[in-house]
């Protein structure tokens, strides 16, 4: 009974209001407010160990920092801590992702909880991995086909958090997304938060 009262307590700590436990669809406004750190990373290294002060299994992860979208900047390099995923059972901790050494992706996630640990914002929907556009270039996409990025966002307040018409296209399309366009979307989301002390972390 104490190891499913610390699971539980471990997963609410890692899980934010917006994804929930239910894994509630965030638009690109909410995972940008959400964020303490979005990056594009390749993982260096991944280990599976034990969080001393409750024994759950944990994996410890290293990325190098190739481009600093919030929080971090190029050529850093990020050690993070999360859940290892539980894909079965009652104590099943859905929508947890794993990466690979060597692989690259785009990360936003959230602040280190006071156990240390961290989980991408809505869990799959802020992990994004590279995938080849209709015209060869390379570019990012969710588990959800980033179709969670307008969700309930519309026009006019894409346009108040200013995203313009031609951003709000690129969002909309079935298209991966460029890594500049993603880049110049978070700055400005970011930076209009801010200006306006909007946060929902």
């Amino acid at each position: 009974m104490r190891s499913v009262f610390l699971v539980l307590i471990a997963v609410l700590v890692v899980v934010s209001p917006v994804s929930g436990l239910s894994i509630r669809e965030a638009n690109l406004s909410e995972m940008v407010a959400s964020a303490d750190r979005v990056f594009y990373g390749q993982c260096l290294s991944e280990e599976i160990g034990v969080e001393p002060s409750t024994g759950l299994q944990v994996k410890f992860y290293r990325f190098r920092v190739l481009d600093g979208l919030k929080g971090v900047g190029a050529g850093e390099t990020l050690a993070i801590k999360q859940l290892a995923g539980i894909d079965r059972g009652p104590l099943s901790v859905p929508g947890m992702v794993q990466y690979r050494k060597g692989q690259r992706v785009l990360l936003f996630l959230h602040k280190d909880s006071r156990l240390g640990l961290t989980s991408p914002v809505g869990m799959s929907q802020g992990l994004f991995r590279e995938a080849i556009r209709g015209d060869g270039e390379r570019g990012f996409v969710n588990a959800q086909g980033n179709r969670n990025l307008t969700h309930n966002l519309s026009a006019s307040v894409a346009s108040e958090m200013g995203v313009g018409l031609e951003e709000m296209q690129d969002l909309r399309s079935e298209e991966p997304l460029r890594l500049g366009v993603l880049r110049e979307l978070v700055s400005k989301i970011d930076r209009n938060q801010r200006e306006k002390g909007y946060s929902i972390r």
